[in-house]
């Protein structure tokens, strides 16, 4: 008799996994893609590269900015030497 309950309890637990392992296995989402993909997808979501990414945007906006603070008094300057010769 308990040999019987020890069978009958392991077929039911080795059901029951077996329920809960298939269950599992159709709610969990798949996806196919190509290997380009997975290598975009790798990159936009690598912080890393968007660490980068963001400091390399500083850099270029502080460039220009750094561009435009020299550009009206080097726009001065020649403007005062042209005056200058002008009025000679």
């Amino acid at each position: 008799m308990m040999n019987f309950k020890m069978r009958f309890m392991s077929v039911v637990t080795a059901i029951a996994i077996a329920v809960i392992s298939a269950t599992a296995q159709e709610t969990t989402p798949t996806m196919q893609i190509t290997l380009d993909k997975a290598i975009e997808l790798a990159l936009s979501e690598n912080p890393t590269i968007k660490v980068a990414e963001r400091r390399l945007s500083l850099k270029r906006f502080q460039k220009q900015r750094l561009g435009r603070i020299f550009f009206l008094p080097l726009l001065l300057m020649v403007l005062s030497n042209t005056t200058q010769k002008l009025l000679q």
